[in-house]
């Protein structure tokens, strides 16, 4: 598939490749006649974007769609079981999404723990196989780390991850390229809670309020300062207007998707418009 060509200023302003997806989507929509665009959306059918994060060079992702009033949470999971039960439970009690990243280690000593967290609902992703430093690897540490960490969190939680961030976010061009091969989407993040620092919950939850909006990916570990702090965030995004959702969501095209399905297949790299009938 040929790749459209992205700006290296653009890529590196800090808009991310999602940013940059969801203005092409936009523009792509532009182009449908208004009066084919007004039947399909009042019989509520699909509507196929003619750019999608597949047809770009691929870069970590660290924005969603901005013209969406969501934001998404990346919980990276390699250890702090104590505290998951009462993250789930927040994240239950505000009816929030979690996309969580779990290491495939961790997935395979603790598979009660990864089903538990599926079956809250809850977005499965890779954080690879072990918490390693991913520069320097060799290719065949580098398939290890992406192929066996999908194997243990599928056979831990029935879920085949994909979307992949490494840890400390530590992307190579090795890593990317086989990412890009096994056909996963790189996530990074644009808010970090820095909850691993043991912050104040007030100071966390501050942190992230002055520095989130629409499309925003925030990142959390199960920590003490998360579980503190998880509820008062929360609070501040419905506050701000903002849902959470899950990263798939988020980086869903479509800034007019009301209560209607998902459509946006990662995995098949699938991007569609899907408006329910009579939605304002």
């Amino acid at each position: 598939m040929r790749r459209a060509q992205v700006p290296r200023d653009w890529r590196h302003a800090g808009f991310g490749a999602g940013l940059l997806a969801a203005g092409l989507v936009l523009v792509a929509l532009a182009v449908v006649r208004p009066s084919a665009l007004g039947r399909q959306i009042a019989s509520g059918v699909r509507i196929p974007a003619e750019v999608s994060l597949r047809d770009l060079a691929l870069e970590p992702i660290r924005q969603g769609n901005p013209q969406k009033s969501q934001v998404a949470l990346a919980i990276n999971v390699a250890w702090g079981n104590e505290y998951l039960p009462d993250l789930l439970a927040a994240l239950k009690r505000h009816q929030a999404v979690g996309t969580f990243f779990l290491v495939g280690d961790w997935a395979m000593r603790f598979p009660d723990l990864a089903r538990r967290i599926a079956d809250g609902g809850h977005e499965i992703a890779s954080h690879g196989y072990t918490t390693v430093d991913y520069r320097g690897l060799s290719a065949e540490a580098l398939r290890h780390q992406v192929d066996d960490s999908a194997e243990a969190i599928m056979k831990a939680t029935g879920q085949r991850p994909v979307l992949f961030s490494p840890h400390k976010g530590e992307w190579t061009p090795e890593l990317l390229a086989l990412l890009e091969d096994r056909k996963y989407l790189p996530i990074h993040w644009t808010v970090d809670t820095v909850d691993w620092m043991n912050p104040s919950p007030e100071e966390m939850t501050a942190r992230v309020l002055n520095r989130v909006g629409p499309g925003s990916i925030v990142l959390l570990h199960p920590t003490k300062s998360a579980v503190q702090g998880l509820d008062g965030i929360l609070t501040g995004l419905e506050n701000k207007g903002l849902q959470v959702v899950s990263v798939s969501a988020l980086l869903d095209p479509n800034p007019l998707t009301v209560g209607g399905p998902s459509v946006w297949d990662p995995a098949a790299g699938v991007q569609a418009v899907w408006v329910t009938p009579g939605a304002d």
